[in-house]
């Protein structure tokens, strides 16, 4: 009686078993386990160290060319502390790790790399993918630089405010970094005075603050710049301006009115709570007003049959220099338009009472008002 083999082929490898009574048995051992880098076989792939320090400015506020010296301000930065600077992506006139094109889509990399010669750069596409392969994940250290309007002193704190913006604002949690409460935050005011030649040595004051200061064994620096709400203006009013044209082409709105507590007849602002007016907030209003023709209170003259009114004139225009009367008025009109849009945070005053009873005001007419649109939108900074 002829004999039966049974045959398992792996691999162009061949194992008999001449026994088919027997349980088989396959054998593994030929096949070479695929070997796991360590964490500094990592570092020395990314960053040709066998430890990795890098910095990450995630987010410039202003535009392009605002945020152009702000970036070269943190590269001198990271220069100073021998850190790895990220090159962060773009777009939209802006730097920010939420941009989807890398910097070398705006930016001469190997111009950046002559002027600093001392200084390695990564793109942000590798640092992720350094971030993402590392077993140990690279511990951070936050910092918030500002200006200080009203001190002139170097102000150290610590802010753990930031925690949840890092994930909910800026999506910093597509890096695969450490971002829990081992984390150390810190917010620094540089003075109103850092960046003023006329100082003397002011400069180097600020380096030997900053080197002190920003010293950190963290493997990852997380950095960004606030200068606060006056110094958005501008940049508020172009994210308005765009917004509008959108919106605009895509329900053919053309008539749109501003309620605002600007000065519209006075240098005294409308509101008593707004007293500090600068040239940021001029130029705003310029880039609104050259893009459309805006209505307001006065352009619209609603209030004009108050001159009839038994009052003495110098009572009535004071009246109207404030936020009263046309503060109603402004009220009913954004009450019953057909979209209400107001601003996103640092742009005003984002938890208003004003802007609530508003929004109460359009819920409550859009259960019978078919030309209510929306009951409120914010647009984007």
């Amino acid at each position: 009686m002829p004999s039966f083999h049974s045959v398992l082929v792996i691999e162009d490898c061949i194992r008999i078993n001449t026994n088919i009574n027997q349980k088989k048995v396959v054998d593994y051992s030929f096949i070479k386990q695929k070997e796991i880098p360590s964490d500094i076989e990592i570092n020395r792939k990314y960053c040709d160290a066998d430890e990795c320090k890098f910095m990450l400015m995630y987010h410039v506020v202003e535009q392009e060319t605002q945020s152009n010296r702000h970036f070269i301000s943190f590269i001198q930065i990271a220069e100073l502390l021998g850190r790895t600077m990220v090159l962060t992506n773009v777009g939209q006139s802006g730097i920010s790790s939420l941009k989807d094109f890398s910097f070398d889509f705006y930016y001469d990399v190997d111009e950046l790399r002559n002027k600093f010669p001392k200084v390695k750069f990564i793109s942000q596409h590798k640092f992720q993918k350094w971030a993402e392969e590392r077993y140990n994940k690279p511990d951070i250290i936050h910092i918030l630089l500002e200006n200080s309007a009203s001190n002139p002193n170097y102000i150290v704190k610590h802010n753990t405010e930031y925690f949840d913006r890092l994930l909910s604002e800026y999506r910093m949690d597509q890096f695969d970094l450490k971002l829990n409460n081992s984390a150390i935050f810190k917010q620094i005011s540089i003075g109103r005075n850092a960046r003023d030649s006329r100082k003397g040595n002011k400069d180097d004051r600020l380096k030997q603050f900053l080197a002190t200061e920003l010293e950190s064994n963290a493997e990852v620096m997380l950095i960004t710049h606030d200068q606060g709400q006056v110094d958005l203006m501008p940049r508020c009013s172009e994210n308005l301006v765009a917004y509008l044209k959108n919106l605009s082409l895509k329900t053919g709105i053309t008539n749109i009115y501003l309620a605002t507590d600007y000065p519209l007849v006075k240098h005294k602002a409308q509101s008593h709570t707004f007293d500090n007016i600068g040239i940021k907030h001029h130029t705003a209003m310029k880039i609104l007003n050259s893009s459309f023709i805006v209505n307001t209170w006065v352009s619209t003259r609603m209030l004009n049959y108050l001159h009839s009114y038994p009052v003495k004139r110098d009572l009535l225009q004071e009246e109207l220099g404030g936020s009263g009367i046309q503060g109603i008025f402004d009220k009913l009109v954004l009450t019953n338009a057909d979209y209400f849009i107001a601003g996103p945070k640092k742009c005003c005053r984002f938890k208003s009472t004003y802007t609530y009873t508003i929004m109460e005001a359009r819920e409550e007419l859009s259960k019978n008002n078919v030309t209510i649109k929306n009951i409120i939108d914010r647009w984007q900074l």
